[in-house]
Formats: C-alpha cells, sequence, structure tokens
C-alpha cells in the first residue's frame, strides 16, 4: 500500500472542504499513520482493507498513550478519507461505515461554570 492517495486527499479537503491547515496536517497525519500500521500488518492493498482492519489500527491507539480526543480525530480522519476514496471510485466499500464515532463531553470553562452558578443563585433567588 502506498501514499499515493494521501496528496489527492490532501488537495480534496483544502479546495473542496476548506478545512484549515492545521486540520489538513492532522487529517493526513492520522491517514498516513494508519496507512503505515496497514503496511506493517501486511495489508498490500488499500480497497482489502475492512471495518476489521479499522477496529484494529484502533484497538492498536487505544493501546498507545493517546488521549480520547486524539482517537476520536483519527476516527474522523479515517472517515472522511474513505469516504473520499468511495467518492472517486477508488474504493467499492468503506470500511468506516460501521465505526461509530465517539461522543466528546463538552466541559464548560472554569470561569463560565462559575459565572453561571452565580446567575443560577440569583435566579432562585428571585423565585
Amino acid at each position: 500500500m502506498n501514499n499515493d492517495y494521501i496528496d489527492l486527499f490532501y488537495n480534496y479537503l483544502a479546495v473542496i472542504k476548506g478545512l484549515s491547515h492545521n486540520t489538513l496536517e492532522s487529517y493526513v497525519k492520522d491517514c498516513k499513520s494508519f496507512i503505515k500500521f496497514a503496511e506493517n500488518s501486511h495489508f498490500v492493498e488499500i480497497n482489502e482493507i475492512n471495518h476489521i482492519h479499522i477496529i484494529e489500527y484502533l484497538s492498536y491507539l487505544k493501546a498507545k498513550p493517546y488521549k480520547s480526543k486524539t482517537i476520536a480525530r483519527n476516527i474522523v480522519s479515517l472517515k472522511q478519507y474513505f469516504k473520499y476514496l468511495l467518492l472517486e471510485k477508488i474504493i467499492t466499500v468503506d470500511p468506516t461505515s460501521n465505526i461509530k464515532s465517539p461522543r466528546m463531553s463538552l466541559y464548560l470553562p472554569e470561569v463560565l461554570a462559575s459565572g453561571m452558578q452565580l446567575c443560577w443563585k440569583y435566579y432562585m433567588a428571585r423565585e
């Protein structure tokens, strides 16, 4: 397997999707990391990849000290990459179609959280 499609994917993300430079770099880095993993696992062609290979890669990432946000971004990167390959008819089946993106918890910034507490106290005191 090679990186032939990565440059085309990069251009697609930049021109069609209009993603920022940092996002482009992250997505491409994630996809190259997957391709390297696939090569080391002896998957020869991109169209040989199935959802089991994706799950193996995600398990590999989880075994490393990556944060859940990094793994979630990798999932999004791979979903975008395989969606692009499907769109360009390079593959016929998207191996990421059954992979769910994890829900990331959203936290209020500390300042906002304490400000909201004050608002809530004020609101409750009025009733």
